[in-house]
């Protein structure tokens, strides 16, 4: 069992992410576990500040705490894969002991590449066939000083413990973050208990593995969800969701059916989490990896993500790619908890809470298989 400072420090790594990640008036949603791997990696080869600097971004002292964080793996009740792959370009002089910790410590695929059109081609379908196709592609070109790549990815699919049925569904107005008004789909059902915190009102619905969950949080009239998250702290959190409020009448939950893609770079965001170093072409020290004395930086961290909300369960997808550079209370009425505005949710564990996915709701996409 993870110590409570490991946990909160875990969650906090979360919420700097989707802080730091968060657009307003945006449907936005990271995956802090795949980021978390794929920077593990890369703290496996960094040295001096730079390797100290990734870590304290990432609440760690050592690469090795990722480890304890460990995932249900792939069961009958729930398909969760977790997979990470190492590009070098051919004739590269990465050391030799990286690649043996990469390969052993995380179950690392290596593979040796030009890094021209053909390298495209083969991360993406590497992506798209280890995210069971959700993310179909992640890199689109190549720089002349691309000499490594650590791609990280997450698949988790999972059904409701308690299925929506059709007479569960209402046509349903939701008011978007600029005002308009759109008839969704939203999944209605009943319980008895709810979430709250200082700031918000929620719910917890659950998926058959019993070993994940689906939490979604209603920020009060008239704070958007970004506000909500700005303030939210680790400890809040964890106690939020190790506390439902069970009451004594009868809670009315509604979750819109939604999906949606976001992709976007990190490099803001880490360094806002304190990872300064790694990205300066003369400050970044991963000696760790290579004996090239120009030395490699970390040229963009890309991350890509898929969500998908439906009356039978949720599936979602995310990848994370590294780029190096050579030179890189009950109410006495029934309680309605109505996702009808912009609101905040995640999926998380439900021994630890930690968050696998977190991400907000600004607006409602539009299904086009239901204007067929």
């Amino acid at each position: 069992m993870l110590e409570q400072s490991a946990i909160n420090g875990f969650i906090g790594f979360a919420l700097k992410l989707i802080q730091n990640t968060a657009q307003a008036g945006k449907n936005v949603l990271v995956s802090p576990y795949s980021v978390m791997q794929a920077l593990r990696i890369a703290a496996a080869g960094a040295k001096g500040e730079t390797r100290s600097e990734i870590l304290s971004a990432m609440n760690l002292h050592d690469e090795s705490e990722c480890c304890v964080y460990s995932l249900t793996p792939d069961t009958e009740n729930v398909k969760l894969l977790v997979a990470n792959s190492a590009w070098i370009r051919q004739n590269y002089p990465l050391r030799d002991d990286y690649i043996h910790t990469i390969t052993v410590n995380n179950l690392c695929d290596i593979f040796q590449v030009p890094f021209d059109s053909s390298t495209v081609k083969q991360i993406n379908h590497w992506i798209g066939e280890k995210t069971d196709h959700m993310i179909p592609s992640i890199v689109s070109r190549f720089s002349d000083q691309t000499a490594l790549c650590l791609i990280n990815a997450v698949c988790f699919e999972a059904d409701w413990i308690r299925p929506y049925r059709e007479v569960d569904l209402q046509v349903y107005r939701f008011t978007a973050a600029d005002g308009e008004n759109q008839l969704i789909t939203m999944m209605m059902q009943h319980d008895d208990s709810y979430l709250k915190d200082e700031h918000a009102e929620g719910f917890i619905a659950y998926y058959r593995c019993k070993a994940y969950a689906f939490a979604a949080f209603l920020p009060e009239e008239g704070m958007t969800p970004e506000e909500y998250l700005a303030g939210l702290t680790p400890e809040r959190l964890f106690r939020t969701l190790s506390e439902p409020v069970r009451s004594k009448n009868e809670v009315i939950t509604g979750l819109p059916k939604f999906k949606y893609e976001f992709d976007s770079p990190l490099n803001d965001a880490l360094m806002n989490a304190g990872m300064q170093k790694a990205f300066q072409i003369k400050e970044a020290d991963f000696s760790g990896m290579t004996d090239d004395p120009a030395g490699l930086y970390l040229s963009k961290v890309l991350h890509k993500t898929f969500i998908e909300v439906t009356p039978f369960g949720t599936r979602a997808g995310a990848g994370t790619f590294v780029d190096w550079a050579a030179g890189c209370i009950p109410d006495p009425e029934p309680k309605r908890i109505i996702l009808s505005r912009p609101f905040v949710y995640l999926i998380f564990d439900m021994q630890t809470k930690l968050p696998l996915f977190i991400g907000t709701v600004n607006s409602i996409p539009n299904d086009p298989e239901e204007k067929e």
